[in-house]
Parts: C-alpha cells; structure tokens; sequence
C-alpha cells in the first residue's frame, strides 16, 4: 500500500511539472492586453457579464467575469489572457492521465502482471510528447490570449475522459452513469464552443465497437438524454443575462424566439450555418490541404533544419495508434473515428473558402488534442516495453529514449518561440487608442466589422472615452442593435420610434438627395476660427445594394447625420462612398466636414501621425507581425505618405522629408514591405526633395 501511494505521489508530482513548464511558458509569453478581434470580444463580454456575438461562449464568459473580479493586482485583460494559459496547462494534465491510463492497462493486458507497472515512467515520457504538442504552433498560440477555443479543447478531454470510463464499465450495471455524464459534457460543451459538436457521430460509433447491447435499454436512453437536456439547459442562463440589459448584449437573447435566433446565428444567416454544398474550395486541394498545413505545423514540421526530430511527433502517434490496434483493436477503431471527425470532418463542416482571412486551426484543437493522446500512449508503450526488458539494457535504452523525447520540446520551444511570444504586442490597443486619441470630444464614431471590439473593451473595462459613441456601421443593419443604441446612448441623435425601428428592412431606393443643416463651429472640427460652413448641404444618396436598393446601414448613417445636423464630430474607419469627398483623412479614420474644402485639410492628420500617436512594436524585431497588424501597418504608412506628398506639394519641404522619417523610423519598410504604388510613391517623393 505504501509502495502504490509513493508511485501515486510520484506520478502527480511529474504532472504538476510539466503542468507548471507549460504554464511559465504561456504565462511569461501571454499578451499583456487585448488582441484583434475576438481577443477583444470575448473579454469584453466576460468583464460585463454580457452576450456576446453570437454563438458567444457562455461558460468562458461566466469563468471569464469570475476571473475578473479575483484581487490579482493586473488588469482584467491580462488576467483573462492568464486564464487561457491556465485552461490549456489543465488540457496538458489532462491528456497525460488519460495516456498514463492507457498504457498501463495495455501494460497489464500484454502478460506483465508479474512486474509493478512504472507508472512513473509512463507519466514522464507521455508528459515530454504532450510538452511537444503544447509548445507547438496552434495550442501555445491559443494559450495566450482569453477566447473559447482553448476550452474547447479541454472539454475535448473531458469527453475522451467520460468514454473511456464508460468502456471500461460499459457491462456493469452502472454503465448507464457514464452515458449520463458523456451526453452532459456535451451539452455543456455547447456552451463553451460548437467544435466538439462534430464528435456527436463518433459516440454511436463507439458504443457499436463496445456494447451494442446497451443501445436496447431504457436507462441507457434515459440517462443520455436527460444529460444532454441537463447540458444544453445551461445555456438558457443567456435569458436572464439578456434581461439584465448588460452594455454588451448581442442579439438580445431575454425571451424563447430571440434566444433561438441567437444560437441558430439568425445574424450570420441563420440555419446554424451549416452550409455543406456547394463548397467553397476545393475539397482536397484547398480545404483539407489547409488542415494538412496545421497539423504539419505541430506535429511533422519537415520544412524546418531540425532533421529527424522534426516528425518525432508525428512517428509517436502512428506507433501509439498501431500499438493501440494491436492490442485493442476496437477500442483504436473508435478512436480513429473521433479523430476523423475532429479532421476531416470539421473541414467538410466548416467549408472554408481559399484564402479565408482568420486562422482555422482553431477549429482543429480537438483532433489535435486527440493525436497527442496517440503520441503520448505510443511513448508510453515504447518506454514500457524497453522496461520489460533485461536490467542491463533497460537504464541504456530508457536513457537514449529520455533524450530523445526531451529534444522535442526543446526544438517546438526553439522554432516557435520568436513567432509566437506575444508579450510586446500591443498593437490592437494602441490602435483604438490611437483612434481615440485623433476624435474630437463627444464624438460620434462609425467602425465596420470586427475592428469595432477594441473601442468596446477599452470603454467597457478601462473607462476611455465614454463620451465617445462607438457605432458598429455592420450592426445597424440588424433592428435590435439599434433599439439597444437608442437605450444605452440616449444622445445619440436617433428619432425614431420603437416600432419604427421594428420596420427596418433593405429598401428599394433610387438617387436621392437630402439637406443637411449645419450647426455646427470650426473649433469643434479642429479648423482655424475664420473656417466658413454653410447654413446646409446637399447630400446625394445612390442605392448601396445591385443597383436598385438601400441597405439599412447607409439609410440609418443618413438619419443620423440628418437629425444630428453636424453638432458632434462623425467618424468613420471605412466612409460610404456616397460621404467620401465630405470626408477629411485624419489617419486610421476620416472625419465628416460640412465642407469639401474643410475635407482637404491637412493639420489633424499631421498632429495625429506626428504628436498624437504611438507605434508601439513596429519598429522591434523581435515582436512578430501578424497579417491584420501588417494591414493596419500599411494604412498607417499610407497616411504618412499622403501628408509628406500634401507637405511637399504646398512646397514644406523640411515637414515632408520630416514626415517620411518619422514613417521610417516608427513603421519601417523592412518590417512593413511597401506596396507597388506607395513603392511608386515613395520613389517619386525622393525624386522632388531633397531630404538630408
């Protein structure tokens, strides 16, 4: 007894290692505050305890706020962002047990009853092949940053965690307590992410490979089903949240027909997207060559100059799924078929087009979850058998083994650490902060997309700005974001009624052109004090949609700019064609003028781009640059370009060469390459000035 409980303290002291490794490393590499997207979206849901867009997260958001109200003494971002690593350093635990578990019952099956299984051993080398999926590419990406997809691939485990047990016990008459907790986690899992809804089929699959019998009785149907509805209720939680009108409540989910157009995505098209044909890339070519590439990336890196030890991973895994076969066939059989679906399957699901412009590997986090299980069990099985052997041969072998498996992490650290060490990258703050920085006070700012979530965050968490009103330009085409501006933004200038707002739909729509009063002084658009604006403007509206139709945005932008009659400042990130010779650059955003001449006016960009703003990372090597940090680089470069060519051209000289330096020094060309017409623009600058 004593000999069992020093191996059992054995083995959670080896797990709590590398589970404390992998956390100092995403901890010391985590993001220190927000990121694009949904870097901001869920963090900003979780701080509020509000809904967010939809399929949201609701049990990473109720985590998420539990967590943002823990006295650390850090932000709630990084916090949040602390949390991530915590969740994946949970996964590593957890694939270790699970692949300690397997092996040592294989160990047992294989006829050496006779020896004490080193479990200790076991748990070693599984936890230096699961460090090696853990300090891969996709999974140390996703442990730095507060999103749902890591938790995704916990509740991956805790699946395989449930399955297993119910094989193991699937004849006993307690078997059916195992498909009651099995059908939970996916209920629950609904609430987390969809991705492992993909797994659904495999479960009868398995059930087939081990007791068919159990399908023909009653508890076993009662007790799925009763843990499914138990799992899947939790989301209703979304009413009461929605009730409490939170300052981020998308879709307003507070009654039974919103909460189902919420969790069908009503917003994106409804129908639960699933949207199988046709496809929207090659199958083979695009789509699955696309999953290819990511597991690539984690587990057979070939491309790199690390030699053999590059596809370490991947010959781990086949060894442990031949073994697993070998010796349990069907079990191996059932698990193929999870894996599977979390591959193969998950791309037919998703059906992404070429070239889709956000990362999918987190969509594949379960089945690479689900591979290092096979890796870490086939580690196992090697380490074991090598302990079967003579004494004389075993510490010589395990030694040389040991090795071995330690240089995989190490490599995975070495190869990834560059490109994923986040802990400089600001850039998505810096960004809205910028923007806040360069809009006049009490502001009206118009943002499309998902650039709308840093604004968000920083007003909800950190309080910036409040007199800022951030509008979602996307969003006013769906009517219960607009009853929530009108509720949450009471000045906002927006006259209509309830039942007005209600009746928002595309309209069939010919040129039409509309007065606009001006109310408004050349102070409050940071122009000159003399600046003349007339009493009015004529604004033509065209149709926005084939020709013949107004899309509701555009005619919710013209009620807005009718009823606030220029008596606070407008922005927009992207301006509507029909406001664009109204519109003055002033950097990441364009302000609405009364006048075309006031629109031509330099100064505000100049003060932006020259005094106001930070460019915080561009200019250091080593902080990586993903593509919408390059993106957003590469329209702050266009704006220094288009001041140094106004400068140049009113005959300032010195402020153009001047601007170009300071575009050089803060957004440097080698680390954001020029694109073929600022290039062209660039060169043309350097033929007429002469900057020292």
């Amino acid at each position: 007894m004593m000999a069992t409980a020093s191996r059992q303290r054995n083995t959670l002291w080896i797990t709590l290692i590398f589970a404390a490794i992998t956390l100092a490393v995403y901890w010391l590499t985590a993001h220190r505050t927000i990121t694009w997207w949904i870097g901001s979206s869920y963090p900003a849901a979780a701080v509020c305890l509000g809904v967010g867009h939809p399929p949201g997260s609701l049990i990473l958001t109720i985590l998420g706020w539990l967590v943002a109200k823990l006295p650390l003494g850090i932000t709630d971002i990084f916090s949040l962002n602390l949390f991530a690593g915590v969740v994946a350093a949970a996964t590593v635990v957890m694939i270790i047990a699970l692949a300690k578990g397997l092996s040592c019952d294989a160990y047992d099956r294989r006829g050496f009853e006779s020896m004490a299984t080193p479990s200790s051993l076991v748990i070693l080398v599984a936890g230096l092949s699961v460090l090696t999926m853990a300090l891969g590419e996709t999974m140390w990406r996703y442990a730095l940053h507060f999103q749902p997809h890591m938790l995704t691939a916990l509740f991956t485990t805790f699946i395989l965690w449930a399955m297993l047990n119910w094989w193991r016990q699937a004849r006993d008459r307690s078997g059916w307590k195992w498909v009651f907790v099995i059908l939970l986690l996916f209920g629950l899992d609904f609430s987390v992410h969809r991705t492992n809804l993909i797994l659904g089929p495999g479960l009868l699959v398995w059930v087939l490979l081990r007791y068919p019998g159990a399908l023909g009785k009653v508890k076993t149907w009662l007790a799925g089903i009763s843990g499914l509805v138990l799992g899947g209720a939790f989301h209703l939680l979304l009413i009461p949240i929605a009730k409490a009108d939170p300052p981020l409540n998308a879709n307003d989910p507070s009654n039974w027909p919103r909460l189902y157009d919420y969790i069908s995505l009503k917003q994106y098209g409804g129908g639960w997207l699933v949207n199988l044909f046709p496809r929207k890339a090659p199958f083979v070519e695009v789509q699955l060559k696309n999953y290819i590439d990511y597991f690539a990336a984690n587990f057979a890196y070939v491309r790199d100059s690390w030699g053999v030890m590059t596809v370490l991973p991947l010959m781990l895994g086949v060894i442990g799924f031949i073994q697993m076969l070998m010796w349990r066939r069907r079990m191996a059989i059932g698990l193929l078929a999870f894996f599977l679906l979390a591959s193969v399957g998950e791309v037919f699901y998703f059906n992404t087009p070429g070239e889709f412009f956000w990362p999918m590997d987190r969509h594949y986090l379960p089945s690479f979850v689900m591979f290092a299980l096979f890796a870490a069990y086939g580690a196992g099985q090697i380490a074991l058998y090598l302990w079967s052997r003579t004494v004389a041969s075993r510490a010589v072998a395990l030694t040389i083994l040991l090795a071995v498996l330690i240089s995989a992490p190490v490599i995975q650290f070495v190869r990834n650490y560059p490109s994923l060490d986040a802990s400089g990258k600001t850039f998505a703050r810096d960004y809205a902060m910028n923007v806040f920085n360069g809009v006049s006070e009490n502001a009206i700012l118009f943002v499309t997309g998902d650039d709308y979530w840093p604004f968000i965050y920083l007003q909800l968490a950190e309080e910036i700005r409040p007199d800022v009103a951030i509008i979602s330009s996307s969003l006013t085409n769906t009517t219960w974001y607009i009853h929530q501006l009108k509720r949450h933004h009471p000045l906002l200038p927006i006259s209509l009624s309830d039942e007005a707002i209600d009746q928002l739909r595309i309209r069939r729509w010919s040129d039409t052109t509309f007065k606009v009063q001006v109310l408004a002084s050349p102070e409050e658009y940071r122009l000159p004090a003399g600046t003349a604006f007339p009493d009015s403007i004529d604004v033509r509206v065209p149709p926005s949609l084939a020709g013949q139709y107004l899309m509701v945005q555009d005619w919710f932008i013209l009620h807005v700019l009718r009823n606030n009659r220029f008596r606070r400042p407008v922005y927009f990130d992207v301006p509507p064609s029909w406001l664009s010779s109204l519109c003055r650059a002033e950097g990441l955003m364009w302000g609405l003028m009364p006048t075309e001449e006031a629109a031509g006016d330099m100064s505000v960009l100049a003060d932006n781009l020259l005094n106001r703003w930070i460019f915080t990372g561009y200019d250091d090597e080593s902080v990586a640059l993903e593509l919408i940090t390059i993106r957003v680089g590469e329209e702050l470069q266009r704006s220094f370009m288009g001041l140094a060519m106004a400068q140049l051209s009113d005959g300032d000289t010195t402020a153009a060469c001047h601007t170009l330096q300071t575009m050089e020094r803060s957004l440097p060309p080698n680390r954001i390459p020029l694109s073929e017409d600022l290039a062209a623009a660039y060169d043309q600058f350097f033929e007429s000035a002469d900057c020292e």
